[in-house]
């Protein structure tokens, strides 16, 4: 049974050659210059090589829906083109997606080595082109409609609510600075005033040096003097 291919042609036919030269290497090609229909005619294909025009219009979209089934996304993608595409070499056609960039015009025999690399050989004689889609084909509503409905996205968990920072500690107000003690003062210091004392004092001292005036002092009683014995004088012609 000769396997199935995929090619994404454009209004212009600049692949017409390489589906003659597929086909007649025993491949069966269907082919499209719509890029919907490779969509919806690759899960009956599963395709081993891809061949997009970048001339036709959504060649890229129509990649990145194929690539969506992981088990597609491997397969052996070859752009065509130009290069006025925005895709001109190897570097570019990874980036997007791809295998590799071939710059038409494609050679024929170059496109069925890319082929039996990828799908292996072909049948024995030429297979001629299909008319119509391939069987069990699935269209691109279809496919929207099979699709899982997305999962509703789970509304976060409410957050616990946070616990209030543990205040700091208060310091200690200041205590105040203690007055010094006042010093208790004598009575006679506190109470009295110097000046009056003063004047006191010397009151005093005036009234006393009245009171002992010359000659109103108190004279110590008189002694009575013993009236002296004068020696006798006989006495002193003795001595001598």
């Amino acid at each position: 049974m000769a396997k199935p291919l995929l090619v994404l042609n454009d209004s212009e036919n600049t692949l017409g050659e390489v589906v003659q030269a597929l086909s007649s290497a025993g491949y069966l090609v269907y082919q499209s210059t719509n890029s919907d229909d490779l969509v919806e005619w690759f899960p009956a294909t599963k395709s081993d090589i891809l061949f997009l025009s970048l001339k036709a219009t959504g060649a890229l979209d129509a990649l990145s829906v194929i690539q969506m089934d992981p088990e597609s996304a491997e397969v052996k993608t070859y752009f065509t083109g130009d290069g006025s595409e925005g895709i001109k070499n190897t570097s570019a056609a990874v980036s997007r997606g791809g295998t590799d960039f071939l710059e038409l015009p494609v050679a024929p025999t170059e496109a069925v080595k890319l082929a039996r690399e990828a799908a292996g050989p072909g049948a024995d004689g030429p297979v001629p082109l299909p008319e119509g889609a391939p069987d069990g084909s699935v269209s691109i509503e279809e496919m929207a409609e099979a699709a899982p409905a997305p999962e509703p996205e789970a509304e976060p968990a409410p957050e616990p609510d946070a616990e209030p920072a543990p205040e700091p500690d208060a310091e200690p107000a200041p205590e105040p600075d203690a007055e010094p003690e006042a010093t208790l003062k004598p009575e006679s210091e506190s109470d009295v005033d110097p000046v009056e004392a003063a004047a006191k004092v010397k009151e005093m001292l005036q009234g006393d040096s009245a009171d002992k005036a010359f000659g109103d002092e108190e004279q110590p009683d008189e002694v009575p003097i013993e009236e002296a014995k004068l020696p006798d004088v006989d006495d002193l012609d003795d001595d001598f």
